[in-house]
């Protein structure tokens, strides 16, 4: 998937990288610290655009058992 999203972006004339990463992970994360570090020198900003979808009715049925 990642790397469908940077053919596309690059179809458009941009630069872009992927690496996959899970924050799960202990072993993920360190993983891709040390490739940014390695890579970049480390990181200036860190944009998280991770969403969070919430339902109200869902909550209550799991609640209301």
């Amino acid at each position: 998937m990642g790397q469908k999203a940077i053919e596309s972006l690059k179809s458009l004339g941009l630069n872009a990288n992927f690496h996959q990463l899970d924050v799960e992970s202990n072993e993920s994360i360190t993983r891709f610290r040390d490739y940014l570090k390695q890579t970049y020198g480390g990181i200036d900003v860190l944009i998280n655009n991770a969403g969070v979808y919430y339902q109200v009715n869902k909550l209550k049925t799991i609640f209301n058992k």
